[in-house]
């Protein structure tokens, strides 16, 4: 949101957005960008559903908002704790999240010390609005943003897909309570730190802290091996098993640069057009692939995680 920038885009008719780091989070300041020529603004995560809904109303700027993923300790992520610690800058892409470690606070008065808490202080709860993604599309929020940067691909195809679908759902009038559910059991397969509505009904308390260090998502993927070749008449996949076995009925990720994110469940495994409930290390293996994936992708199988 830097004054120059902004007069050059001008200059050059050149469409620009405000990015979250700016901290909006009212209508005299989305009015105020929306003055400059901005075609976009990204709210500030801190904004309240109500506010939203001014804001909204107040200004006619595009609203972008965040509906899923890591939740700053900082205001919209304006937290020099890692460039100050370690010299890598948040504001630059670059947080190695400091914030997400164990800490004690201590009391120090006429040298004594008290441990006051002891826990993972600074480290929210990842953010999700799929319980009541339906309230934020009728605040009129023209575009949804996902938090995305250094996240696997399966996390990225799950939260996007899962996302795209409740929004068509609630379109054609079908999200209903039950697929909620659903949808957030699937949110929950991949990397989160327990979840939390963030600031959309008021400031958080204490239970939108996560108490554990790292993901508990439900399932883990386990190297598995690569495709070989991949048929696109008989949408047939070629496998070379290099790692843990697959049997009929597992679930696999197949993902590749150009591929993406396949996720899908075995039903049948061929081996020399003979079919086999399961494939151990060093054989060569064809499976049913309906998208198309290609050679050198590497293939994983889906396990749950024990609680």
């Amino acid at each position: 949101w830097d004054p120059a920038v902004i007069m050059k885009c001008k200059e050059y008719d050149i469409p620009f957005c405000i990015s979250t780091q700016a901290s909006i989070s009212n209508s005299q300041a989305a009015k105020y960008y929306e003055s400059l020529g901005a075609k976009r603004i990204v709210l500030a995560r801190e904004c309240t559903l109500e506010k939203i809904t001014e804001i909204k109303s107040k200004s006619t700027v595009e609203i972008e908002t965040f509906i899923h993923g890591a939740m700053c300790i900082a205001v919209s992520g304006r937290c020099f704790m890692s460039h100050d610690v370690f010299g890598k800058s948040a504001n630059r892409g670059e947080c190695i999240q400091p914030c997400r470690r164990e800490y004690e606070i201590v009391d120090k008065d006429d040298n004594h010390s008290m441990i006051i808490g002891e826990d993972y202080i600074l480290s929210p709860k990842d953010l999700c609005t799929i319980e009541f993604l339906d309230k934020l599309i009728e605040t009129g929020i023209d575009a949804f943003k996902i938090e995305g940067r250094k996240r696997s691909p399966e996390y990225i195809a799950k939260t996007v897909s899962v996302y795209r679908n409740a929004i068509d759902n609630y379109f054609d009038g079908t999200l209903t309570k039950d697929k909620k559910e659903n949808y957030l059991e699937e949110l929950k397969k991949v990397y989160n730190r327990g979840f939390s509505p963030g600031f959309y009904f008021g400031v958080p308390g204490s239970e939108s802290y996560a108490d554990i260090y790292g993901s508990i998502a439900t399932t883990r993927k386990v190297y598995v091996g690569k495709i070989v070749n991949y048929y696109k008449q008989s949408k047939v996949a070629q496998i070379k098993i290099e790692a843990d076995k697959i049997s009929n009925g597992d679930s696999i990720y197949i993902i590749g640069k150009t591929t993406g994110t396949v996720e899908l469940t075995i039903k049948e495994i061929f081996r020399d057009d003979l079919v086999i409930n399961e494939a151990a290390k060093g054989e060569n293996v064809t499976i049913l692939c309906d998208e198309r994936v290609r050679e050198f992708d590497k293939v994983y199988k889906i396990i749950n995680v024990e609680s």
